[in-house]
């Protein structure tokens, strides 16, 4: 078995933002599978990941690593990863589609954008458009979220421990955020969702809480 880790880290040192995050995305994981042949010649596992955390933290830090280092959470032969950061990583878990990521540290802006499944748990606090775009699948964060929490969430669950209402979205199109977190009597903040669908007709559901500070309208 081969160990790809020096070229892997060489190649994330060259990632910027080129075409948007999931067409970013999509072409380092195309990148990934032709450099090294994931799956075949190499297995990635929650240890390589956690050490290709800690060599870019130390050299050079970009927050937008984390678009390739999900790619490697997603190729990775676990299908629950834990990784502790100690500088925030933006698009961590983007496209995310099974098993269990658990960021131990402050998440960065975009944390589970475009998730379809499975779960993401931030033990500190996330930045701003958490969960932005996803359409499955749940995101706990333990501590605060920045501002446009669900931005144009089509599906899932996200909850946030200190949850702020003006930080929710005026875009938020399908799926449920809860104020609290799972197993500790969460307030249900905003439901939205398909009750009934057929050739004729789609019945809708909507549900927000009403907070005591401003309305929030939607």
């Amino acid at each position: 078995m081969k160990v790809y880790k020096k070229e892997i880290i060489r190649l994330i040192k060259k990632f910027r933002p080129r075409n948007g995050p999931l067409r970013d995305y999509y072409s380092w994981k195309s990148l990934f599978k032709e450099k090294f042949r994931f799956g075949s010649n190499y297995r990635i596992d929650g240890n390589l990941i956690q050490e290709i955390v800690r060599e870019l933290e130390d050299k050079s830090y970009r927050s937008f690593f984390g678009i390739p280092i999900s790619v490697l959470i997603n190729y990775s032969s676990e299908r629950d990863i834990e990784i502790e950061i100690e500088k925030p990583l933006d698009y961590l878990g983007i496209n995310k589609n099974r098993g269990r990521l658990i960021v131990k540290g402050d998440a960065g802006d975009h944390l589970g954008c475009y998730m379809r499944s499975g779960e993401i748990v931030a033990e500190g606090n996330a930045g701003e458009v958490a969960g932005a775009y996803m359409g499955g699948g749940r995101i706990v964060i333990k501590g605060s979220a920045g501002k446009e929490i669900g931005y144009m969430m089509r599906g899932g669950e996200i909850y946030v421990g200190k949850f702020e209402p003006e930080n929710l979205s005026n875009h938020v199109y399908g799926g449920r955020i809860w104020k609290g977190l799972p197993g500790n009597s969460p307030e249900l903040v905003l439901e939205l969702g398909v009750l009934e669908n057929s050739e004729d007709e789609i019945v809708l559901l909507f549900r927000k809480k009403m907070m005591k500070t401003k309305e929030i309208k939607i």
